[in-house]
């Protein structure tokens, strides 16, 4: 199959005008988007993950954790590391977290956790009640923003007709 110029000059146009709304849109993005604040915003959900070695003694706790934070945010937390200091009674454990998040949500995490310890793997599962004070690595677009998307939406749409337009009335020479 050979290609010829009016193929390549539909690819081209179609190409550009794609090309042009893409960057469009990434500026409006940029201009217009913000990475929204989580101050002091409430967090349960289950914190899940690893004691360093020599954490716990007798029936206390105090050292670091690295682990999980799942929460009913709008954002999630991927990484949680921090220290936990409470009591460790019959593998029950009851503390408090305070550490750093890391993931979609950048910033610090401070709560109680309550939940299970399995000594011989140094494991701590249990429910988080807390707050986080970070920045959600997400981008919110304001209003004026949404309302420039629409307008390079709808500019898009008219450049595409008009590009469609304009190959209609082109004549190209055709060999079949």
């Amino acid at each position: 199959m050979e290609i010829d110029g009016e193929t390549v000059t539909q690819i081209l146009i179609a190409g550009g005008a794609v090309a042009l709304f893409i960057v469009a849109a990434l500026g409006l993005s940029m201009a217009f988007g913000s990475h929204p604040d989580l101050q002091n915003e409430s967090v349960q959900g289950s914190l899940n993950g690893t004691l360093a070695e020599g954490a716990v003694s007798g029936g206390s706790v105090d050292g670091a954790f690295n682990g999980t934070l799942d929460a009913d945010l709008s954002a999630s937390i991927e990484r949680v590391n921090g220290t936990l200091t409470g009591t460790v009674e019959n593998s029950n454990v009851t503390g408090r977290f305070v550490g750093e998040a890391a993931g979609t949500v950048d910033g610090t995490v401070n709560g109680t956790l309550t939940g299970t310890y399995d000594a011989d793997t140094r494991r701590v599962t249990g429910q988080f009640d807390g707050n986080i004070n970070g920045t959600d690595a997400g981008t919110v677009i304001t209003e004026t923003g949404g309302i420039a998307i629409v307008g390079v939406l709808a500019g898009f749409i008219v450049l595409m007709a008009l590009a469609g337009f304009y190959l209609e009335r082109q004549e190209f020479d055709s060999d079949s």
